[in-house]
């Protein structure tokens, strides 16, 4: 049997010890709670950046291509429409290079979706359609930049 005087003596260096180790270990296990909430919040900025341009990106293609197809039939349109296009293209690139929402915008198939409502806007001109398709596109997009 273990004698009340080494229990005391085991308790007293426990104690000890604990004084300089404890305060240690909250500093570590806080810094790496740090570390992980500046992780989760860089990452969730990022995505709600990328998804902003993207959104900016589709907005100025739809501005150009409406104001384009509004000059069908008159000189300015293939000038308006060259326009329309290399805004497209810049659009695409975006869509093409985006890091932190590369796997939702894969799954979700926006660039697909994207490419088929300017082409059938382009070619068919039903704005109303256009801009039906542009906000579902929009949808989930900003789903992809408030959840993760």
């Amino acid at each position: 049997m273990v004698e009340v005087g080494v229990w005391k003596t085991l308790g007293a260096t426990v104690e000890r010890a604990w004084s300089g180790i404890g305060p240690l270990a909250g500093v570590l296990v806080g810094a790496w709670l740090a570390r992980s909430w500046d992780r989760k919040k860089w990452i969730s900025d990022g995505r709600k950046e990328e998804c902003r341009e993207l959104l900016t990106a589709m907005t100025v293609v739809a501005d150009l291509a409406l104001e384009a197809y509004s000059k069908k039939g008159t000189p300015e349109f293939t000038h308006a429409m060259k326009i329309a296009w290399e805004e497209e293209r810049k659009c695409l690139r975006i869509l093409q290079d985006r890091i932190f929402i590369a796997g939702r915008l894969k799954d979700t198939r926006v660039r697909k979706l994207w490419q088929t409502v300017t082409t059938d806007y382009l070619r068919d001109g039903d704005a109303k359609v256009f801009g039906k398709r542009l906000d579902e596109i929009k949808t989930i997009i900003i789903d992809i930049a408030l959840n993760a």
